[in-house]
């Protein structure tokens, strides 16, 4: 790890470039002998790809398939999130879910890949029905969400929608049922920490109270779930992990976040979204929620480069700067005085 730090910096030579290996770590790769051979650059996006993760799950993972798929919507759908409203026009909801879902970067419809993503993911490996939800922080509520995809032809692929923080003045929660109709209802966040990890826990615990489908069909009524058998999939860390009870998310997919000039927008700060900027994303997903236990989470050093002009040997590394608190420390606590 400090040797690839040393290199990363450029102490002792010039510096090298990054690249991703096939099971997603970061190595180092050492500089080229020259120049004039250096073979056009296939990671330039490498920074924009989602990221897969299991940890905390001893070796027998077959005995954990997953079966629960949870999707944040808010750039991890989106690219950018603008709800759609219930008075507005057909011509206002074709802007919007073109704003919020289709990108400039990648070619073809994004929204037709991930209705094909969705579909290779809803069964599993050996047949079994596997299912997807959507866990949003969205404040509009569970309808708000629903609108928006419906709006996009996504809805369809999910079967509940459960939104935080919990608010009395609109539903925190939508299921589909076996005919397609929508219902709202009101899922008992009211009974866990306002926290992902935490909802996910209790979703694993007591199936029944946050699936109402439950009632009446028996794919539901029948379903055992553990926090390893659910995959979070998520553009923001901190959602992985409770600071409340210290609850984890066993498996997880990190979307990449990123600034950008979008459309009309000018620059816009935090988009994200699974696909925007790298199609691999859709089949690493699909692999990963496939074979979770072959993307292990590492405890590594990463480093990237990024919006650094090509002729980067101009402008080698002068000043390394280093955060204090967990970063040179494990933890930090300063003695008295």
């Amino acid at each position: 790890m400090l040797s690839g730090l040393r290199s990363f910096v450029g102490l002792g030579g010039s510096a090298p470039a990054a690249a991703d290996t096939p099971n997603g770590a970061w190595q180092i790769q050492a500089p080229l002998a020259s120049p004039l051979a250096s073979p056009k650059r296939t990671s330039e996006h490498s920074t924009f790809r989602s990221r897969c993760s299991e940890r905390n799950i001893s070796d027998d993972a077959q005995a954990h398939p997953v079966k629960l798929v949870v999707f944040d919507l808010d750039e991890t759908l989106t690219l950018v999130s603008y709800m759609v409203e219930e008075n507005d026009t057909p011509e206002v909801v074709r802007e919007l879910v073109k704003v919020n879902f289709e990108t400039p970067w990648v070619d073809g419809s994004r929204i037709a890949k991930l209705q094909d993503m969705f579909e290779d993911m809803k069964v599993g490996k050996d047949g079994e029905r596997r299912l997807l939800a959507i866990l949003s922080r969205n404040s509009n509520g569970a309808e708000a969400v629903l609108r928006l995809l419906q709006a996009a032809d996504l809805a369809s692929a999910f079967c509940v929608i459960w939104t935080m923080p919990c608010r009395q003045a609109v539903p925190n929660g939508a299921f589909q049922s076996s005919g397609g109709t929508w219902t709202c209802f009101r899922p008992p966040l009211t009974r866990v920490h306002d926290h992902k990890a935490d909802v996910l826990h209790a979703v694993s615990c007591n199936p029944a109270t946050w699936f109402p489908q439950a009632a009446a069909d028996k794919a539901f009524s029948n379903l055992s779930l553990s926090v390893e058998n659910i995959v979070l999939v998520d553009d923001q860390r901190a959602n992985f992990q409770s600071p409340y009870s210290g609850r984890q998310v066993c498996r997880y997919c990190k979307v990449a976040r990123y600034d950008a000039t979008y459309r009309s927008f000018g620059m816009v700060k935090n988009m994200g979204g699974i696909g925007a900027r790298s199609a691999a994303d859709y089949e690493t997903l699909v692999m990963f929620v496939d074979n979770p236990s072959s993307c292990k989470e590492t405890l590594e050093l990463r480093c990237v480069q990024r919006n650094v002009r090509a002729s980067s040997r101009k402008h080698p590394v002068k000043l390394v700067v280093f955060d204090f608190d967990e970063t040179l420390t494990l933890a930090t606590f300063f003695p008295g005085r």
